[in-house]
């Protein structure tokens, strides 16, 4: 599948490709009321697996076409591995690593998606992702997605894959 990004996208595109742009991060914290949330692989990937599932943008690299950064195209991903997108971290300062995130830029010529995750101390979720797929209102829409998992996942749902596969869905057009 391969999908024309709007103007939007393809400003900030171009603004990455500039180095004027890096990323967005949006971080939250997980708790509850019982005990402190603690959470490992086998806990966060069932239900990253549910989110990626859930919002198409997740599931799309960039393709440009040669000697151009105006010219690109979405493409779907067969799948994603965890395993490569999402880091567990303890220590630090949270100053220093959200400004270490934001430094860091997306290879947009790479086959992987334009995403990461970082669980900091367990429990703090920074997920990061290029401006072309997504705004501020998209790291939002993540953090909700992912509670909602975590809050419905099973006790025993087994070992956890680390390969996520992509599901045929659109991408929302774009405006």
């Amino acid at each position: 599948m391969r999908t024309k990004p709007g103007r939007l996208e393809q400003f900030f595109f171009a603004k990455a490709a500039s180095h004027m742009d890096s990323c967005i991060v949006c971080a939250a914290e997980y708790r509850n009321s019982n005990q402190d949330v603690v959470l490992t692989r086998d806990i966060l990937y069932p239900a990253l697996c549910q989110v990626i599932q859930t919002h198409a943008a997740l599931g799309v690299r960039v393709v440009f076409k040669p000697q151009s950064v105006n010219d690109c195209s979405f493409v779907k991903l067969d799948n994603v591995d965890l395993d490569k997108h999402v880091r567990f971290s303890f220590g630090g300062d949270l100053e220093h690593i959200m400004q270490a995130e934001l430094s860091t830029e997306f290879d947009t010529g790479a086959k992987g998606p334009l995403w990461r995750v970082l669980v900091l101390d367990a429990n703090n979720v920074l997920f990061s992702f290029h401006h072309g797929i997504g705004d501020g209102l998209s790291g939002l829409a993540f953090h909700t997605t992912l509670l909602r998992a975590l809050q419905s996942a099973s006790a025993d749902s087994g070992a956890p894959e680390s390969v996520v596969a992509i599901p045929n869905s659109e991408l929302t057009p774009s405006i």
